[in-house]
């Protein structure tokens, strides 16, 4: 099929009609320094939509008054060479149909897009190569496999990640593969789109808990303040829902990859301090799906995992045999968990509701196509703040 250059950004090969190993070491002790130089002024730390999408498609979703985007995290399919990551990614790509409101406009990556230190030579096994026919924009927060080894004595850095996402233009990275390099202003950064806009932060290496604020550098919490700030002075004239994305959950019931109970002080005190209440909050790390519905200050808010994108390795809860809803401490709820399914989030959202889905994606068996289909949805009232599931 014949390809149609772009002017600036470039996301998908054209889909041809027909078609066509043992986990590394890992040592990181010392945190990643965030990337000199640190901004000091957040004003500079958004991306708009209208940067990356094309005017038309801008116009088709004002028309539709709704947005739809993608979001999964724990894509990288080192462990079986990105065969499920690729029928993921697949499942993903059938969403974009004749229906152009129902498109997705976007994919928010919830980071850790290459295992197992964001090595330069597996971003095309990892990246490139399964989202090669993806037709839309892919933006990201980075996780903790987001950056190269640390040491004892001298840490990672995030040099790849930032090539690949963080460019001051777009330009082609590997040979062959039509996906040119995002713009994101930062390793954090907000993005601004027509019903929604969402916080990204980066939570550094570690396997747990995730970290804000490495060495004491503040300067992230600093933007997730005037952030917060900015967002409740705008209301209610801004009556946009706010989402913050953070690949290290802030409360999990998740085996091997738990809570990160300072992250969550941390961004519970800037909520009062600001008054600001997200409406809903989207982590990964955890291989596995879960949603909370926390009850904060006359407030429903999900907190959903979403870590299923591809890299092969089930997550196990602490406790299969729960019976839900489960309640736990800080007021959340256990709502939903799928511990041995692979997947990806597919998030609506208009004037008065956000929309979340959990799209569930089968392992091939023999040459048949996985079988996907919703497995677990909720419903955000975005002006009574509440939650249902279902």
């Amino acid at each position: 099929m014949e390809r149609k250059p772009r002017a600036s950004h470039m996301f998908a090969n054209a889909r041809p009609r027909r078609a066509g190993s043992a986990r590394g070491g890992r040592n990181k002790p010392a945190p990643i320094p965030l990337p000199a130089p640190v901004p000091t002024d957040s004003k500079g730390l958004v991306l708009d939509l209208k940067q990356i999408l094309d005017a038309a498609e801008l116009k088709t979703i004002k028309s539709a008054k709704k947005l739809v985007f993608h979001t999964v995290g724990d894509t990288g399919g080192v462990r079986d060479g990105a065969a499920q990551q690729t029928l993921i990614a697949e499942a993903m790509e059938a969403d974009f149909g004749a229906d152009t409101s129902e498109r997705p406009a976007f994919f928010y990556h919830l980071g850790d897009v290459v295992y197992y230190n964001s090595e330069p030579e597996n971003y095309e096994r990892q990246y490139f190569r399964p989202y090669q026919y993806y037709p839309a924009s892919i933006v990201a927060i980075p996780g903790n496999h987001d950056s190269s080894p640390s040491t004892a004595d001298t840490p990672g850095d995030l040099n790849q990640f930032m090539k690949v996402f963080c460019a001051r233009k777009p330009q082609p990275l590997v040979a062959d593969f039509d996906r040119t390099s995002m713009i994101q202003p930062y390793v954090y950064f907000t993005l601004e789109a027509p019903f929604v806009k969402i916080i990204g932060l980066y939570s550094n290496n570690g396997e747990g808990p995730g970290l804000l604020d490495p060495d004491g550098n503040k300067a992230q919490l600093a933007f997730l303040e005037a952030e917060f700030t900015r967002a409740a002075k705008a209301r209610p004239g801004d009556s946009r829902a706010v989402v913050v994305a953070v690949h290290h959950p802030l409360f999990s019931i998740g085996k091997d990859h738990g809570s990160s109970p300072t992250m969550l002080d941390q961004v519970d005190q800037l909520m009062e301090d600001t008054g600001l209440i997200p409406d809903a909050f989207l982590s990964g790390h955890v291989h596995g799906f879960e949603l909370f519905i926390r009850e904060y200050k006359g407030h429903e808010i999900p907190y959903v995992i979403c870590g299923t994108g591809g890299y092969n390795d089930d997550a196990h809860v602490k406790d299969s045999s729960m019976r839900l809803p489960a309640q736990f401490e800080n007021g959340f709820s256990l709502a939903q968990f799928f511990d041995f399914q692979y997947g990806y989030m597919r998030i609506t959202v208009d004037e008065n509701w956000l929309t979340g889905e959990y799209v569930g994606v089968g392992k091939r068996q023999a040459n048949a196509l996985p079988q996907s289909g919703v497995l677990e949805s909720f419903n955000v009232d975005l002006k009574k703040h509440l939650v249902s599931s279902f």
